[in-house]
């Protein structure tokens, strides 16, 4: 799920004839390099388009180019993978449970950085990031990591991606259901996210999640597991 609209492709008859053998299971360090495809494909629904290298300086610095070290290794963390039968990986999500300190997302180092660390001769694929973009960006930067501090009881839904040809055919679905199973087993109490996309917004209000509106912002959501 990304945070922006995007008009979404109808599935195609192939993707509607594998889709009955979607499996979700734990993440493999097998799946990096599927899913860093998946969520840098996923940037075109962010207001990041325009300022392409800029966001895929922060994918290589994020949680998302490390998922063995920041995930599989990390006890306060679980991600699922959803999967075709032949193997492909089509989508996935993740929870964050607990106060959790080993999080690159969730840190001002982690936020784009443009300028110094360029490569000699690399250059933007769209615009590069004005002042006021690299402004807004830190802000909002900002505003999530207070939001996202988590207590023992809460946990943060993250990272949840599908690939554009396998949406609509209840792949987030089962992967929103093994996190939650998963949340309940531990004993976690509240799911937060966070979301600006009003097609994941609905998608979330079908299962359940709430705007959380005593933060005063958009975008964050709730849901009670007991």
């Amino acid at each position: 799920m990304s945070s922006a609209a995007k008009p979404v492709e109808a599935p195609t008859m192939e993707a509607k004839a594998t889709i009955s053998t979607v499996s979700v299971r734990p993440f493999q360090p097998k799946d990096q390099a599927a899913l860093f495809s998946l969520w840098s494909e996923g940037f075109k629904d962010t207001f990041w388009h325009t300022c392409v290298t800029a966001y895929h300086k922060f994918l290589k610095k994020s949680d998302m180019a490390a998922m063995e070290q920041k995930w599989m290794e990390n006890p306060k963390r679980k991600y699922y993978v959803a999967e075709l039968d032949d193997g492909t990986v089509v989508g996935g999500a993740g929870l964050r449970m607990g106060p959790d300190l080993d999080d690159a997302t969730h840190s001002p180092e982690a936020a784009p950085t443009q300028g110094k660390e360029e490569k000699a001769g690399e250059k933007d694929e769209a615009a590069p990031m004005t002042k006021s973009g690299m402004k807004m960006a830190m802000k909002a930067r900002h505003d999530l990591m207070q939001y996202n501090v988590l207590d023992d009881d809460q946990a943060e839904l993250l990272r949840m991606t599908v690939s554009n040809r396998h949406r609509r055919l209840g792949i987030g679905s089962k992967l929103l259901s093994a996190v939650e199973e998963h949340a309940t087993s531990i004993k976690i109490e509240r799911i937060k996210l966070c979301t600006g996309n009003p097609e994941a917004v609905t998608f979330y209000n079908k299962f359940g999640y709430k705007e959380d509106l005593s933060t005063g912002k958009g975008g964050r959501f709730f849901k009670m597991l007991k």
